[in-house]
């Protein structure tokens, strides 16, 4: 029997300081998307779900969280992340968004709500991931370069699955108007006159 050869392989050595520079090199990555959430017990909803989907497609680092906000803290938030894309994913009463303090139950009222965003500088795009957001459209029209809302009343896994499609065509490098149109063909069955809607720049890519 013949004797097993070895082959000696090179080692690549690494230094303590090539560690610390990639480390920190990660650490310093801008966020891709910012994604907020309202109250998480109205309606016996599922964002953290929500949540969890879109950091799969992002990663953690490049997806920044906060869960339950309060109204007076919207502003500084948006401000210290500054993400090209946010995305808000809550659930509405009459006239209002509702947002959490400590699992207290807020309704804010749409112009609270967004002049609250208007005070930081807009996103190339804000999602508003919840149920009748045509007048948050327009009371942040030309805030942020495009906004996609839903008009009508929806349902958690309808937006769940539009905001999966959405991001993750956005991450396989299809620009946002194709993305969009994709990922409402996933929820179909819904009415055409529920669906989300985009507008503003819709040719823009994430990458």
């Amino acid at each position: 029997m013949e004797p097993k050869r070895f082959e000696i392989v090179q080692e690549t050595r690494f230094s303590r300081f090539d560690f610390e520079d990639r480390r920190n090199s990660w650490a310093w990555l801008p966020p891709l998307i910012h994604v907020l959430t309202g109250d998480a017990g109205a309606n016996g909803n599922r964002l953290g779900r929500e949540m969890a989907s879109i950091r799969k497609i992002f990663t953690s680092r490049l997806c920044v969280e906060h869960s339950e906000v309060r109204p007076d803290e919207l502003t500084r938030l948006i401000s210290n992340h500054s993400a090209p894309i946010v995305h808000f994913a809550f659930h509405s009463v009459p006239g209002a968004v509702v947002l959490a303090d400590g699992g207290r139950f807020i309704p804010t009222d749409h112009r609270t709500f967004a002049d609250a965003l208007r005070d930081a500088q807009g996103p190339r795009l804000l999602v508003l991931n919840g149920c009748h957001g045509e007048t948050l459209e327009e009371l942040l029209s030309g805030w942020a370069a495009a906004i996609i809302y839903w008009p009508e009343i929806t349902d958690d896994e309808s937006t769940l699955t539009y905001a999966e499609s959405l991001y993750r065509k956005l991450h396989e490098g299809e620009n946002l108007g194709q993305a969009h149109r994709a990922a409402r063909a996933q929820i179909s069955t819904c009415p055409e006159g529920q669906l989300p809607i985009l507008r503003g720049a819709d040719d823009w890519y994430l990458s």
